[in-house]
């Protein structure tokens, strides 16, 4: 399967999970840490079992560690995207996704070489254009809110671990690096239980059997995302990968209109006029900007 089309997988798989992500955050889990646990824990078993199929080939000690570094960003990026979720309509949060392609333009263009035609750097722009105007509330409002912040800090961390992932990947074993990085995630998280280990005692006891089997099922499938993308950096730029996995707005907000029309039990959002337009502007935008990174 070529890059092109596993990036638009991820982003496929991505979207469902971020309807998953809105309904368990704002129905059935209080605390935002709880989902990323299930991230951190989810991700480790996907990183075993890549190990038992696969194998592990040895890495420098130089790689090893950037391979863990890349699983640090990775849960740090999990905890700014849920706590943004859980404030914030998902049709909104999801857009701000695309903030990461232009740090993941910066830093890939200054540690990996990835320089391109000023028609791509456009479409950068416009992708991050359409991301600051879907997260406005109203027409013409320049005041982001705390979600958006999340969001810019949530795309630094996603952005640092694509480029670290890129880098390995051109010369290492591919498997190796996504179960290295797993690993590095799943030691991030142990600490964060740690550190939470009292509140974290009754969070779980509130938390129902069903939230726990909604977010495993949908950390698996949205973990496949990952996987393809660490797949797709083996032969694309990661600057257009993430560029193209774009795709996932897109597949968000068609499923969040259906769902608020016809199963808004699951899903509700805000779909009056003026809403509509700017989101549809926005969506505008930024898939005019993936058209020219791609």
């Amino acid at each position: 399967m070529s890059w092109i089309a596993l990036s638009i997988w991820a982003g496929f798989v991505w979207a469902l999970g971020s309807i998953s992500d809105k309904f368990v955050l704002s129905k059935l889990v209080k605390k935002s840490v709880v989902p990323v646990i299930m991230t951190g824990a989810v991700g480790f078993i996907g990183g075993i079992i890549s190990i038992l199929v696969k194998g592990l080939e040895p890495l420098p000690l130089t790689h090893l560690l950037l391979a863990l570094l890349a699983g640090f960003f990775f849960i740090m990026f999990a905890i700014f995207y849920f706590k943004a979720a859980q404030i914030e309509e998902v049709s909104r949060v999801t857009p701000l996704f695309y903030l990461s392609t232009l740090f993941t333009a910066l830093i890939a263009g200054i540690f990996l070489g990835e320089i391109f035609t000023f028609t791509k750097y456009i479409g950068i722009a416009l992708l991050f254009a359409g991301a600051m105007l879907i997260s406005l509330r109203k027409p013409y409002s320049i005041r982001l809110g705390k979600a958006f912040w999340f969001m810019v800090l949530m795309a630094i961390f996603f952005a640092s671990n694509w480029v670290i992932t890129k880098y390995l990947v051109t010369t290492s074993d591919v498997w190796t690096v996504f179960a290295y990085t797993r690993i590095g995630g799943f030691i991030t998280l142990l600490h964060i239980v740690w550190i939470n280990r009292s509140a974290l005692k009754e969070t779980y006891a509130e938390t129902k059997l069903k939230a726990y089997s909604i977010m495993t099922i949908k950390e698996f499938v949205t973990l496949s995302g990952v996987l393809s993308v660490t797949i797709a950096a083996t032969s694309g730029y990661i600057t257009l990968i993430s560029a193209l996995t774009a795709t996932h707005m897109l597949f968000v907000l068609v499923f969040t209109i259906f769902l608020s029309l016809f199963l808004p039990k699951i899903i509700k959002e805000d779909l009056d006029k003026n809403t509509v337009i700017i989101k549809v502007i926005a969506t505008s935008s930024m898939l005019a900007g993936v058209y020219l990174v791609s």
